[in-house]
């Protein structure tokens, strides 16, 4: 069983208000003015109640995930009691703010540069308690994110009031951006190239797997190094029960993450895949990442994949397709004879009589239909002279293009009581030679069984 892997990073990285006092003084220090009216102060403070903004984060090219907003609307600004006359307020931003908020927090955060308050001056008219406009911050392109890759803190203060208006210690709001990466995982991938070895090297020379993705389109160029990992092809066949082979000589390309895209290919190298018949397990982790704000997901940074051919298999039930009925060129024979006496077995089998039949067939002989030229197979039908004259199972189903290179087909079903033996492809299957091995009779040895027509259907 192969183990699927889950992001160990998300997209839900923040922008956040935080609006709290890092010293104790004056008298509105414990729990801030909050419009009690018994204060004798006028303070000015930003208005908490409205502190309540979508969470945000920023990538490494500067762009702000989920928005584009160009200025950053904050909070207005609020008194205790109206104003005496019309206020003015003024707002700066403080970087010096932000040492003290990492020692008050426990936190790393470094100060956003870069940006300017739009509205420095805020104003509250006379007999207002809050200001009209909210403090703005221009973020002048988003050029203190570009390239940063670190936490920001954006400081803002209140400075300073008019008409003797007292500035609250709750006037101070810190602004954090998360950096968020461009985490890039490996996805485990099961690929059968199909049991038509004919085709294995066209295959195998154009191996390809989209299992690459990044959890946002990239910026520029992520270039995704790899190495495998053989040692770790014991322990994988232990845990899922299976018995593949480590694949040596093999070599991967780098994958290249195009920017705007979220996923790339995986290209391997193939020097044999002799054994693909068996398979192979491919161990394979992320080495390196080359790319602006590109990071490994170290929770999905190694990844397996089974590279096998197809198993064929057969099954009854009815036939599969549309019967060839050009049969000029075909011929059939049994164990190697295309006759019998001065009889052909092309003669009495394909030619539409369901009761004109050569002669018997027993157990290990070879029936061998060869329809002249190759052609895309679905199923083979036998009928027989009566279920008691039928095949209870065939010992082995072989197809062919040339007579030379066969694929054997699994998974013989019972025909028991039956008159007709359908033989369907798993898959359509190119060959132009067939080949079934004669198993049980379907009633007894004595009998052997004896065929009286043989159809063949394709697309």
């Amino acid at each position: 069983m192969i183990v699927k892997k889950f992001w160990k990073y998300t997209a839900i990285a923040a922008f956040t208000v935080v609006m709290a006092p890092l010293t104790a003084c004056d008298d509105d220090s414990d729990l801030g003015p909050k419009d009690k009216a018994n204060y004798e102060t006028n303070f000015v403070y930003c208005l908490e109640s409205d502190n309540n903004y979508p969470t945000l984060s920023y990538r490494y090219s500067g762009k702000i995930i989920e928005t584009d907003i160009k200025e950053l609307q904050l909070t207005p600004v609020r008194l205790t009691k109206p104003a005496p006359e019309n206020v003015e307020i003024e707002v700066s931003i403080d970087p010096t703010l932000v040492d003290e908020y990492n020692a008050a927090n426990g936190t790393n955060y470094e100060a956003l540069t870069d940006v300017s308050v739009t509205n420095p001056i805020i104003k509250v008219a006379q007999g207002q308690f809050i200001s009209t406009d909210s403090i703005k911050i221009d973020l002048n392109g988003n050029r203190g994110f570009v390239g940063n890759g670190k936490d920001l803190l954006l400081p803002v203060v209140i400075e300073s009031a008019s008409s003797e208006i007292t500035t609250s210690k709750t006037s101070r709001i810190f602004v954090a951006f998360h950096y968020s990466a461009n985490v890039v995982s490996i996805e485990d991938a099961l690929y059968q190239a199909g049991a038509d070895e004919s085709l294995w090297a066209d295959k195998m020379a154009n191996l390809e797997l989209e299992v690459i993705s990044s959890i946002f389109t990239a910026d520029a160029n992520t270039t995704v190094k790899f190495e495998i990992d053989n040692s770790l092809v014991e322990a994988y066949n232990k845990e899922n029960d299976t018995e593949y082979l480590a694949w040596e000589g093999l070599t991967l390309d780098d994958a290249v993450i195009v920017p705007g895209e979220r996923f790339a290919k995986i290209r391997f190298n193939v020097s044999d895949y002799s054994q693909l018949e068996n398979g192979y397990v491919v161990p394979v982790r992320i080495k390196a990442i080359e790319g602006d704000g590109a990071i490994v997901d170290e929770d999905a940074d190694l990844a397996y994949f089974v590279i096998c051919s197809l198993a064929p298999t057969i099954s009854s039930g009815s036939a599969q397709g549309i019967e060839l009925t050009d049969k000029e060129n075909w011929d059939l024979k049994v164990n190697g004879s295309d006759n019998y006496g001065t009889n052909y077995w092309r003669v009495k089998l394909f030619d539409g009589g369901a009761y004109t039949y050569g002669n018997y067939w027993y157990p290990n002989d070879v029936v061998e239909i060869n329809v002249g030229e190759v052609k895309t197979i679905t199923s083979v039908a036998v009928q027989y002279y009566a279920w008691y004259y039928g095949v209870q199972e065939y010992v082995s189903v072989r197809t062919s293009e040339d007579g030379v290179k066969w694929t054997k087909w699994k998974n013989t079903p019972d025909y028991y009581g039956s008159g007709t033996t359908n033989i369907n492809f798993s898959y359509p299957v190119k060959a132009q030679y067939i080949e079934l091995t004669i198993g049980r009779p379907g009633y007894s040895s004595s009998y052997g069984t004896m065929a009286t027509e043989v159809r063949v259907y394709g697309e």
